[in-house]
């Protein structure tokens, strides 16, 4: 399979593969990297660090979240997959502190895919950023 890279969804939205919340290929590989999600306060308000459709493929592979403040503040990860949550995990800083884990999944054809955090704890600003790394399939 010879997907072209490019940001955005299988259509490809053109420009460079870097961070953002769309979904970049390279060859049989799928990929993003959110950036920094920065002072985001709110309780239990999901922040949208991904959001794509995948095309007639499907994909294997692992999404992690990860903290980039040094807070105690819990917080809750959801995977959605055409608007209904499929994964979801949560990491309470004060003791699991750097143990955010890698999460598997498989993304079928034609998927909308979203993955959200929330604080559920605190009102303190925090620095959250994500990652997706897979295998594409015909």
């Amino acid at each position: 399979m010879a997907i072209i890279a490019g940001a955005g969804n299988p259509a490809g939205s053109g420009g460079t593969a870097g961070t953002g919340k769309g979904l970049n290929y390279l060859g049989d590989y799928a990929f993003a990297y959110s950036g920094l999600i920065t002072g985001v306060a709110e309780v239990n308000t999901e922040n949208t660090m991904f959001e794509f459709t995948i095309g007639g493929s499907f994909i294997v592979g692992t999404w992690r979240a990860f903290y980039d403040s040094n807070a105690g503040d819990d917080m809750r990860f959801r995977l959605y997959l055409n608007e209904e949550v499929v994964q979801s995990t949560s990491s309470n800083r004060n003791y699991e502190t750097g143990k955010e884990t890698n999460v598997d999944f498989i993304i079928p054809p034609y998927a909308k895919v979203k993955l959200t955090f929330a604080n559920i704890t605190d009102t303190s600003a925090n620095a959250m950023a994500a990652s997706i790394t897979g295998r594409v399939y015909a």
